[in-house]
């Protein structure tokens, strides 16, 4: 990129490389031409980038977060939007709708029709320009009024960038009017203008078909929660139930979630092929005991009559086991 000093001063061309090919290192790499040849090239390295970099987050750290002041502002933003009035005739906010939403749906009274109010306001959300209007509103009076404070408090420490040459450091403090501009004086320098920018970008995506997508999304995500039009959730069996918890855990043995053994194999027992078996198998982590059930087979058994013996437990031998983590065999 070149970029044009202006007057008799000549231009600067700007590179950038992390290939190491550059003797001064890698990073930006001005190089000027005509009168402002006299400074010289110079490179910006990575390293003092990235010192600079950690020196800005520090001061925001230090200015809105530490102080709960970020938290405070993004707190007022949810604030408005939850107040947002969705339907004029009654004043219904978006926080009325919402827990309207909850209410109904954790009650099992989703199954009626919603009031007028109610629908008003689903009507209302899924136009669009109700959501496009508080979206905006929100973007030009906190959200670009707090950019402009931070790049008005944060500051750039130029020594850092181009201290170790004394010709730019001179030129480039001149130029800023400091050794530690605000990160508004510098993009203001270099004709950046970060509203214009952020301007034309949400222009090119915040458009009315898209308020109207985002809208009906919402609208059918609330309806999701406030309408049950089968009440398959409220029914067992074909009778209409209300569910229930006795405060105490019933636990559903699986395979699936490790509860009960998979992949269970048996071995000879080594020197005693006749008198000892190992077995090996798999559970969670969280099994920490369990018994293993011998059945010693007559000739001829099936598997199920095998299956109806382990059920009736006649002559089956039940030893109880300790188990260690990493250890499932016995």
């Amino acid at each position: 990129m070149t970029v044009d000093l202006g007057g008799s001063l000549g231009t600067l061309n700007i590179t950038y490389s992390s290939s190491g090919a550059f003797q001064d290192g890698d990073g930006i790499h001005l190089s000027p031409a005509g009168t402002a040849s006299l400074l010289g090239t110079f490179t910006v390295r990575d390293s003092d980038i990235q010192t600079e970099v950690g020196h800005v987050l520090d001061q925001v750290e230090e200015q809105y977060m530490a102080n709960g002041v970020l938290k405070e502002r993004l707190d007022g933003i949810i604030v408005k939007a939850k107040n947002t009035v969705l339907e004029s005739e009654e004043g219904h906010t978006l926080y009325d709708l919402l827990q309207y939403m909850f209410t109904v749906h954790n009650t099992g009274n989703d199954t009626a029709a919603h009031p007028d109010w109610v629908q008003r306001s689903l009507d209302n959300l899924a136009a669009g320009p109700l959501l496009q209007e508080t979206v905006m509103d929100i973007i030009n009076n906190d959200i670009y009024p707090f950019i402009d404070e931070l790049t008005g408090t944060i500051t750039i420490d130029l020594d850092t960038l181009f201290g170790r040459n004394m010709l730019w450091s001179t030129a480039v403090n001149a130029v800023m009017g400091s050794s530690a501009p605000t990160l508004a004086t510098v993009l203001d320098t270099f004709g950046v203008d970060v509203r214009s920018l952020l301007d034309g970008l949400l222009n090119e995506y915040l458009s009315d078909s898209f308020f109207t997508s985002v809208g009906g999304v919402a609208v059918n995500m609330i309806n999701g929660f406030a309408s049950d039009s089968d009440g398959l959730d409220d029914v067992v069996d074909g009778d209409t139930v209300t569910l229930s918890y006795d405060g105490e855990l019933h636990p559903n043995y699986s395979v699936e979630n490790g509860m009960l053994p998979n992949q269970v194999t048996v071995s000879l027992g080594g020197n005693d092929t006749k008198g000892v078996r190992n077995f090996s198998w798999y559970t969670g982590t969280k099994v920490e005991s369990g018994e293993v059930q011998l059945l010693e087979a007559e000739p001829g058994m099936t598997a199920e009559e095998a299956e109806a013996a382990f059920e009736s437990g006649e002559g089956v031998v039940t030893t109880r086991l300790i188990l260690r983590r990493g250890s499932r065999k016995s």
